[in-house]
């Protein structure tokens, strides 16, 4: 697919997230060190702890719980990896460059993984781009840069917005999310969040051809879909 390179994107944080069963024990977080720290760009680990919701058994509501994970960085703090028990995360925030130096990254992070954890079953991957814009907001009209169109009552100014579009995508159990915030801090602060995700549960940790083909379906599709909702102006500010 042919596509234009941003070389001034407002890309903050980029990032792919593999979920996948059975959940490992903590052994593979030292495993996993092991392994990735022999190629000496990820230098530092740290301990981290999320909290996750299950549904409890026999009473209604969520419970909620804290996941034991581990965080690798770099030595610029700029590519992070995170592991959770069941899942896994691929970072690059900021100073992002483009997809097939991102996805270099993924290869090799998930390769590792592989290593340490083999037959597994992927339940979900997920491709996320979260950008952020600044604008004047003298005279700031939102469709002048997006191509969204809100209207709202007269005697409301200065509102901030916060939309959300969800959307099946054409092959099957995947779709896209679109969230855009608004807010004034003081000028006109833009977070555009794009968002692959898809359900396919039948896909070993392994099977390399498989994920590769949706990690570059996923990535083609929020190409397409960041460059539908941007207009002219804004193509041309981040060229």
């Amino acid at each position: 697919m042919d596509r234009v390179l941003f070389d001034n994107n407002k890309i903050v944080e980029a990032l792919c997230q593999f979920t996948f069963k059975p959940v490992q024990d903590n052994t593979i977080f030292g495993q996993y060190w092991d392994s990735l720290k022999e190629d000496g760009i990820y230098t530092t680990k740290e301990n981290v702890q999320s909290i996750s919701f299950t549904v409890a058994g026999n009473e209604p509501g969520i419970t909620p719980a804290l996941a034991s994970a581990m965080k690798f960085t770099n030595d610029g703090q700029d590519k992070i990896i995170q592991l959770h028990n069941n899942n896994i995360s691929i970072h690059q925030v900021k100073g992002y460059q483009k997809w097939e130096v991102f996805k270099n990254d993924i290869d090799n992070a998930f390769s590792k993984f592989n290593k340490v954890a083999s037959n597994n079953l992927l339940e979900r991957i997920d491709l996320r781009a979260i950008n952020v814009f600044d604008f004047p907001l003298s005279n700031f009209r939102l469709n002048d840069y997006f191509n969204i169109y809100t209207i709202q009552p007269q005697n409301i100014s200065n509102a901030s917005l916060n939309i959300t579009l969800e959307f099946p995508l054409e092959r099957k159990n995947t779709f896209a999310v679109l969230r855009l915030k608004t807010s004034i801090q003081p000028n006109m602060n833009i977070v555009l969040d794009i968002s692959f995700v898809s359900m396919e549960t039948n896909i070993q940790s392994s099977d390399t051809d498989s994920i590769n083909d949706l990690l570059q379906f996923g990535h083609d599709e929020l190409y397409k879909l960041f460059s539908s909702i941007i207009t002219d102006k804004t193509k041309n500010l981040i060229k």
